[in-house]
């Protein structure tokens, strides 16, 4: 049972990356860019700098079933 939960999530895993993806490219860096933002302002939302955590969710996304399941 767990092995098939742990199947299920990693084929979702993907999709919900590659919609974060798309909808972050798309809709914010896409009214960034209409707005007159610089291309270099627009991508400083993916960097550390300011409390940006982005990077630390998608890594704690892929670390967090495996620290889970070592716990059950």
């Amino acid at each position: 049972m767990l092995a098939r939960s742990f199947a299920v999530w990693l084929a979702i895993l993907p999709l919900a990356i590659v919609n974060g993806v798309l909808r972050e490219a798309l809709l914010e860096s896409g009214f960034g860019l209409l707005r007159g933002l610089p291309v270099r302002q627009v991508l400083a939302a993916y960097t550390f700098t300011d409390g940006n955590l982005w990077r630390l969710v998608l890594v704690t996304t892929l670390v967090a079933p495996a620290i889970a399941w070592r716990r059950i």
